[in-house]
Parts: structure tokens; sequence; C-alpha cells
């Protein structure tokens, strides 16, 4: 299973206390001072642990910007000055943009969320100016960051302020294929056809937009996983079984579990269930 753990352990091993600094940098998400205390080192001292970690960092700002070329650029010099480090370099590639598109995909959750709300709110007749999904939205969010993202130790954020731009569910879903889309053609791209991963990778690139499409058609706010396993419990519930009893009832408890945890009523969940089995995610 592709790892969804932070991806600095490879450069944060190095002992130049210069990379403490840059890692800092990055923590404290001062993209900027951290680009250059790792642009300074990988001139200076011809550093590959310097270009990966300038590349990543520029991989955190796509959303400032920063393009997939640059970071490729940066990944490709590193593996110029260290050929054996290759397949390591890629493997943290991989993993990074798996973080990377998760983190996405979390603030795309927040976004639905709060759409849902509004609209709650305009039911019942309170007065709901016309304000950006993401007005609530900031550095203290708990979508601020990554690093509550399955364990990702190092606590590396990602920049999303310019996401604030965007003004409804359909515009973010339209931006988050693209970006995925970049992403995924630059990992085709880089790494090798033969590495271990990337048949995983792309069934996650794959399982990852059709999530985002069917969240953004049915304005939900579902985890990916989460979808997933509903999709699958969907598709695998009879409702009279006598040969499998026991095992159908537990799906059965399993799928209401996962509507409660996020507040889908009978109504919403039915018609989840007739899109799952129309489009099934899993």
């Amino acid at each position: 299973m592709l790892s969804k753990k932070s991806q600095f352990e490879f450069y944060m091993e190095n002992t130049n206390p210069k990379f403490d600094i840059a890692l800092l940098a990055l923590k404290g998400k001062r993209y900027a001072e951290a680009e250059e205390i790792y642009l300074k080192i990988a001139t200076e001292e011809n550093s590959a642990e310097a270009w990966v970690g300038l590349g990543f960092c520029k991989l955190n700002q796509l959303a400032e910007g920063r393009s997939m070329d640059e970071v490729s650029f940066c990944l490709k010099k590193a593996i110029k000055i260290e050929p054996n480090l290759q397949h390591q370099i890629e493997s943290q590639f991989i993993g990074h943009c798996v973080v990377l598109l998760s983190a996405y995909s979390l603030v795309f959750d927040a976004a639905i969320k709060k759409d849902r709300a509004l609209k709650k709110k305009a039911a019942i007749g309170a007065i709901v100016s016309a304000v950006s999904v993401y007005s609530g939205l900031n550095s203290k969010s708990a979508f601020g960051t990554i690093a509550s993202i399955a364990g990702a130790s190092a606590g590396i954020g990602i920049a999303i302020d310019s996401l604030g731009k965007i003004q409804s569910v359909s515009e973010f879903k339209t931006y988050l294929i693209s970006v995925c889309n970049s992403i995924h053609n630059e990992v085709k791209a880089f790494v090798s056809p033969s590495h271990d991963k990337i048949i995983e990778y792309d069934n996650f690139i794959k399982q990852y937009i059709n999530c985002i499409q069917f969240k953004a058609k049915l304005n939900v706010p579902i985890e990916n996983d989460d979808l997933m396993r509903m999709s699958y419990l969907s598709n695998n519930i009879t409702m009279i079984s006598f040969k499998d009893f026991k095992e159908n009832e537990a799906k059965k408890k399993e799928l209401s579990a996962l509507r409660s945890k996020y507040e889908i009523d009978a109504l919403e969940g039915g018609k989840l269930t007739v899109q799952f089995k129309k489009t099934p995610l899993h």
C-alpha cells in the first residue's frame, strides 16, 4: 500500500545544520526562506539532498504558482549527482505526491462540508451572503497542514492560501483534477516504468479522480478511503441473505456506521447506494 507518511526522511538524515534550518522553515510554512536555503546549499555544495529538498519544497507550493517542471528539474539534478539514489528519490517522489494529493482532498472535503452547511442554512431561511467556501479556512484551520495526515511525523505544511479564491465546489473539482493530472503526467515521465510502486500509484490516481468527481457530483464530504469502502459495501450487501447471514449483517452494520460518521441520513444514503451501484469506486 502506498504510504501517506512524510517523505522527508532522506534529506532529514543529513548532519549539515543548514538542513535543520531549512526544515524548520518548511514546518513554519516559510517556503521562500526554505527554498533560499536549499538553493544555496544545492549550488554551493553540489548537494543531492539539497536538490531533493528544493524539489519537494516547490511541490508543496503548486497552489502558489510553482510547477511540476520545476519539481522534476530539481530531482533530476539530485539523481545526476547521486545516480545510485535514483530508486530512492523516485520512491519519495511517488510518496510525496500521494501525501500532497491526500492533503488537497481533505481541503476539498472541508469545502464541501462548508458548502452543505451554507445551503442548509439557506434552506431554513437564514440570510447567507455570497462568500467563498473557504472564508473560514485559514492557516490555523485543521486543514491548513498535512501534519495530521496518516501520522506525517515531519509536519510539513502545504501552501493553500491561494485556494481561497475558488468560489465553488465545482470550480475546486476542476482545479483539483487538473493538478492531479499534472502531477500524474510528471510522475509517469520521471519514474522508471519498472518501479515497484508505479502500478499501485496508477491505481491510486484513478481512484482519486473517481472519488473527487463522485464527491463533487453528490456534494458529500467523505474521505476517499471511506468512500471506496462504502462503494464496496453497497455493492456486496443483499437485502436477504441466508447463506452468509452473519457476514451480510456485519457489512450492513459497517455501512450504517460509515453513514453515521458523515451524518448521512436514510434518503441521502439511498441516493449514494444507487450511485455506487451505477458507478462503483472500489
